[in-house]
């Protein structure tokens, strides 16, 4: 919209188009605002919780999986294959509920010296070339 100067009193819904502009400012730079603050908020979550999972060790496998109900096993079947597998190969690990799902989005996902790997498939390929630890040996 092109404000002319003949026409400085122009209206829409019987408010001055200035007064228009200025509200349309004032709520894009506050969604903005809290756009970042959200942002930031996240990042720092973030930035706890990896090195909280730094603090697990050397070559200690930090599985990422969702909450268990109660005592039983995790209802999702891939973090279930993931720690058969991990327990199997006998590779330390520890649990951490408080960040399921990693930034590609998939259950469960593993941190290990700093390295994060998704996808349960492609977590026993990293850890059995990373570690040397084979199934079928």
């Amino acid at each position: 919209l092109i404000l002319h100067p003949s026409q400085p009193n122009m209206k829409i819904g019987g408010v001055a188009v200035p007064d228009l502009l200025v509200a349309g400012g004032v709520v894009v730079s506050v969604s903005g605002c809290l756009l970042g603050v959200f942002k930031y908020r996240a990042w720092s979550r973030k930035c706890q919780l990896k090195k909280k999972w730094a603090e697990a060790g050397e070559n200690v496998v930090v599985l990422h999986q969702f909450p268990r109900p109660g005592k039983i096993p995790n209802l999702s079947p891939f973090p279930i294959k993931l720690e058969t597998f991990l327990r199997a190969m006998k590779i330390e690990y520890v649990n951490d509920f408080a960040e399921p799902m990693s930034e590609k989005q998939k259950c469960p996902w593993i941190t290990i010296n700093g390295q994060d790997v998704s996808d349960s498939q492609l977590v026993v390929e990293f850890l059995t070339d990373k570690l040397g630890k084979d199934m079928d040996s």
